[in-house]
């Protein structure tokens, strides 16, 4: 995988992770917000998983 795919999962990652950010903040979410909440969660959790990154070098 080259640098720039790289990095552009890395940018798609901190996004996934931003917008769970924003839910996680709520203290008393409504039954949607909470599932929203898990979706977001999910969904950032595969972008995390990236063993490319350190393949490529990247991750040292």
């Amino acid at each position: 995988m080259d640098k720039i795919r790289v990095i552009q999962r890395i940018t798609t990652a901190q996004q996934a992770f931003d917008t769970l950010q924003e839910l996680v903040i709520i203290t008393n979410p409504s039954d949607v917000e909470r599932d929203a909440a898990i979706q977001r969660f999910e969904y950032t959790k595969e972008y995390n998983n990236m063993p490319c990154f350190y393949k490529s070098g990247l991750g040292q």
